[in-house]
């Protein structure tokens, strides 16, 4: 199934560069399974994904009892209750049933991004474009939303009665990251104890990759053992060096 706009997110043009950053093990296993990882909201290291800031609570506690519409329509049998009951139940079942993507947008490296990602180990950055992340998942059984992540001040957003806006907001402190978010909605396993904490979307790094980066901190072996993986794997994409930290005259 196609990518499919969301009047919720804002797709960037086609030509935008993204990147993917990723640990060393990471990389090898997007190369020998070939598939995207889309990690359910509610799973996310940011406590705040999904959820309500502390202005719209207050404005939700002077509601009156409402039922709220979702897309795709969700039943919620709360329709006596107060209005931030309502809504809570719903945003707890929407962050459940909301799964990203995460990349960041631009034409040049984050010095950030590197360092936040090294944390496991060796990182690598992958790039692509928004046009080859559509091709990617156009044959996934469901939609998949493309959009960028919305920043917002945590202490005075504007309240929205659509809740999947919600999953594609952050704090401002995040604004650094510049995501960009692929989201697929998934009501299967809601609630359930063996909900999955994410999906996986068949793609194909041959078609999707345009380049590989070798994190400016990593020593060479790094950068020939994914040189080997790279052609092992099929991908005749350049593979580079960071030059972040390198020195603009000798020393």
């Amino acid at each position: 199934m196609p990518y499919q706009p969301h009047p919720e997110m804002r797709t960037p043009p086609e030509d935008t560069v993204l990147w993917r950053y990723l640990d060393f093990a990471k990389f090898v296993d997007l190369l020998e399974r070939q598939v995207l990882w889309f990690t359910r909201v509610n799973a996310l290291e940011d406590p705040l994904e999904g959820r309500w800031t502390d202005s719209e609570i207050e404005q939700l506690r002077s509601m009156p009892p409402f039922t709220i519409p979702t897309s795709p329509p969700v039943t919620i049998p709360l329709l006596n209750t107060p209005a931030i009951e309502t809504l809570r139940g719903t945003a707890l079942i929407v962050r459940q049933a909301t799964f990203v993507s995460c990349w960041r947008a631009g034409s040049h490296e984050s010095m950030a991004m590197w360092d936040i990602y090294r944390r496991e180990g060796p990182v690598i950055a992958i790039q692509s474009t928004v046009e080859l992340l559509k091709q990617s998942v156009a044959r996934y059984e469901k939609p998949v939303h493309i959009g960028e992540v919305k920043y917002v001040d945590w202490n005075d957003a504007c309240f929205s009665s659509q809740l999947f806006a919600m999953c594609v907001r952050k704090e401002l402190a995040y604004a650094h990251e510049a995501e960009i978010r692929a989201l697929i909605i998934d009501f299967n396993g809601v609630g359930l104890m063996s909900a999955p904490a994410g999906l996986e979307v068949p793609f194909s790094p041959r078609e999707f990759v345009t380049g590989i980066v070798i994190g400016p901190r990593e020593k060479p072996w790094v950068a020939n053992l994914v040189r080997l993986l790279a052609s092992n794997h099929g991908l005749s994409q350049k593979v580079t060096n960071s030059n972040l930290l390198r020195p603009s005259e000798p020393t």
